[in-house]
């Protein structure tokens, strides 16, 4: 049996998941930013993977314990965009792992 070539799809179900997006975006300028997240995608592209970031999954939820979060307000929306983002995480990993890669999403 022959090796895939390079950039072929992985064979197998791969998901790349950013789960500290949060603390990337309040430490690092907007160029290494977009650097990382360009070069991730590429990543997965090239092997066939899923590409999902996530971000507030601290114990207390929020951007973390030492002052991210900008002052009040919006509490309720960044909740809802934790609870999409996990939403749309459990729906990806149910998909990988119990219907399989060749079904669509």
């Amino acid at each position: 049996m022959a090796a895939a070539p390079p950039g072929a799809p992985a064979g197998i179900s791969i998901a790349i998941v950013g789960a500290k997006y949060d603390r990337l975006a309040a430490a690092a300028p907007p160029e290494a930013q977009q650097a990382l997240c360009r070069a991730l995608r590429a990543l997965a592209h090239a092997h066939g993977a899923h590409l999902l970031f996530l971000g507030g999954l601290q114990p207390g939820g929020g951007a973390g314990a030492e002052g991210g979060g900008g002052g009040g307000g919006g509490g309720a929306a960044a909740a809802g965009k934790l609870r999409a983002q996990l939403e749309e995480f459990g729906r990806l990993m149910g998909q990988l792992l119990f219907a399989g890669a060749d079904r669509k999403l």
